[in-house]
């Protein structure tokens, strides 16, 4: 990026441009250092031998779901050891102990995360022990949030309603907001551009392959349920789609077209 940024500076302002020599050797030396370094990374991260351990106290679907993603991701520096509650091991995850077990099972396993993965949690956690655990430099970390910040995505089965009222994620500012919607704006009509020669020769295989039109529109819910119209390369027969009206389609639905079929997989009839 820097080395475009430069190449298109020079070529407006060809004063500005340094010699070709001493240009090329630092996209070299910038390339080669950037690759070591993404190597020597790559190499430690999944060695483990730098990861810090996590217990989930529960257990349940959001337990088994930060596992996983936790064990996928090694560029996290983290690493599940096991489960403390009720209903632990399940899913695969050891079971470390129960309940008032979790201070003496954290000091054994030499813990620095606690992550509260339960879905009800009236009753449950043992609240002076998680305090004991904090002041002694123990992260207690909530479940729901954790999974969002390492996947982008809420944890619906066990999202309550006190996640969202105290969540950050609602706050905006209007230049952000302008700033952000210009940027979109001009980033989608250049690769629109870009892609229109793609984009056509989709469209001709989709007519090729199936009678109808190209493009199907779609209904959506925006901001402050403002209703937009969405615009697709279409991927289901024509008379399928009138007929299902808007059932989802699925895994090995009959309703896609062969065309289609690649398509929905690359995500290529939404560009």
């Amino acid at each position: 990026t820097a080395c475009l940024a430069l190449g298109f500076l020079y070529l407006v302002f060809p004063r500005l441009g340094m010699p070709h020599t001493l240009l090329l050797m630092w996209v070299f030396l910038a390339g080669l250092t950037l690759g070591v370094v993404r190597w020597v990374f790559s190499v430690v991260s999944h060695s483990g031998s730098l990861s810090q351990r996590v217990i989930l106290f529960g257990s349940g679907p959001l337990a088994h779901q930060l596992y996983e993603q936790i064990r996928i991701r090694p560029e996290l520096g983290l690493r599940v050891v096991g489960s403390v509650g009720i209903s632990g091991g399940t899913f695969g995850i050891p079971n470390l102990g129960e309940v008032e077990d979790l201070a003496e099972v954290v000091q054994r396993e030499g813990a620095k995360h606690v992550v509260l993965t339960m879905a009800d949690r009236r009753g449950v956690m043992p609240i002076d022990a998680l305090f004991a655990l904090k002041a002694g430099g123990v992260s207690i970390l909530d479940g729901v949030n954790l999974y969002e910040e390492i996947t982008g995505k809420l944890h619906l089965e066990t999202l309550r309603p006190s996640t969202l009222l105290f969540s950050r994620g609602f706050r905006g500012s209007f230049i952000g907001s302008l700033l952000g919607r210009a940027y979109e704006f001009t980033l989608a009509s250049i690769m629109l551009v870009l892609l229109s020669p793609i984009i056509a020769l989709m469209a001709l295989a989709i007519r090729l392959d199936s009678p109808g039109p190209v493009f199907c529109r779609q209904k959506r819910v925006g901001k402050n349920s403002k209703v937009f119209v969405l615009y697709k390369l279409r991927s289901m027969y024509w008379d399928e789609t009138d007929r299902s009206g808007t059932v989802p389609a699925g895994a090995q639905d009959r309703r896609i077209t062969r065309v289609g079929y690649w398509l929905r997989r690359f995500r290529l009839d939404e560009l």
